[in-house]
């Protein structure tokens, strides 16, 4: 899935067929494990049925957050005192 430039797009939907909690589990722990950030999930049940029928898992991948300045959190800046070596 890309987002048209070249890179990974920030989301990720999972449709999951087989809805049991195995299956719900597996998706959640592959998707963290690659790094993105479950987000929500949302059920579809048929009329008449409380049984879902189907899910969708919503993932989202973030750049991390600049910092005031706009150096991206964890990025080294200068040294206090604003000079290097």
């Amino acid at each position: 899935m890309t987002d048209g430039g070249g890179g990974a797009s920030p989301y990720k939907v999972v449709e999951i067929s087989d809805v049991v909690d195995r299956e719900i589990e597996s998706v959640l722990n592959r998707w963290t494990g690659e790094g993105y950030r479950f987000e929500s999930i949302h059920f579809v049940t048929a009329p008449g049925s409380r049984r879902p029928s189907m899910a969708f898992l919503v993932f989202n991948r973030r750049a991390a957050p600049a910092e005031p300045g706009g150096t991206p959190a964890g990025a080294a800046g200068p040294p206090p005192g604003g000079r290097r070596g």
